[in-house]
């Protein structure tokens, strides 16, 4: 694996190659650093660059080939919810496996088949569940209102995927999560401060809001 450490004034920035089981040699990590060092430059986290490339917390990488994979993720609490969080993540170069709803079903048909998970399965309630299209594709949510264990109340899971096209910087796979009973950071862990009715419409107005901005290459 070769590493390698970057001066870019006033920062400075830590390259970690690829191993062997990547396919990765010496002279191809070694031609991918000096690529990225003659491409990279310090940004102000402020600056949204105008032309292609890849955005780090200080800096950016000037690239229009579209070779790097890009991962972002956001988290947003909000202050007159506390319990309740909303999270964005993409993965541009993301490997297509099986769809979110052949997932659901395959957890659904497993947890049937072992009698205590069947049992903890029937109180999840099943809010929402389905296609959506947001923006430029078509989707797919599912929402669920789960009890907070013995105790009385309940929780919020809400999940969407959007599984992109990979290699196409147009077509992002990206998620969205919204959960309610938050503490410290662990969902389900109090009761929700949200009726079912009023996570669902909080859900689908922070879903209404998401733009994804694409540059043009």
């Amino acid at each position: 694996m070769v590493w390698g450490y970057l001066s870019v004034p006033p920062f400075g920035f830590i390259y970690q190659g690829s191993d062997a089981a990547d396919n990765a040699t010496v002279e191809s990590e070694k031609a991918r650093l000096a690529y990225v060092a003659t491409h990279l430059r310090a940004r102000d986290p402020a600056e949204v660059p105008q032309e292609p490339g890849v955005c780090l917390d200080v800096g950016f990488i000037a690239d229009d080939t579209g070779k790097f994979q890009e991962i972002f993720g956001i988290g947003l609490r909000f202050p007159e919810l506390p319990d309740a969080s909303f999270s964005i993540s993409t993965n541009k170069d993301a490997q297509q496996g099986d769809s979110f709803d052949a997932r659901r079903a395959e957890a659904r048909r497993a947890a049937l088949m072992v009698p205590e998970l069947a049992t903890a399965f029937a109180k999840i309630k099943t809010l929402r569940e389905g296609k959506r299209k947001v923006q430029q594709g078509d989707g797919s949510e599912a929402l669920f209102s789960r009890p907070v264990g013995s105790a009385p109340g309940h929780w919020h899971e809400f999940q969407f995927e959007y599984a992109g096209k990979r290699f196409d910087h147009r077509n992002p796979s990206w998620d969205a999560a919204l959960f309610t009973g938050v503490h410290r950071d662990q969902a389900g862990s109090v009761p929700s401060s949200l009726s079912d009715e009023e996570a669902i419409a909080l859900w689908d107005r922070l879903m209404l809001s998401v733009r994804l901005r694409v540059a043009d290459r």
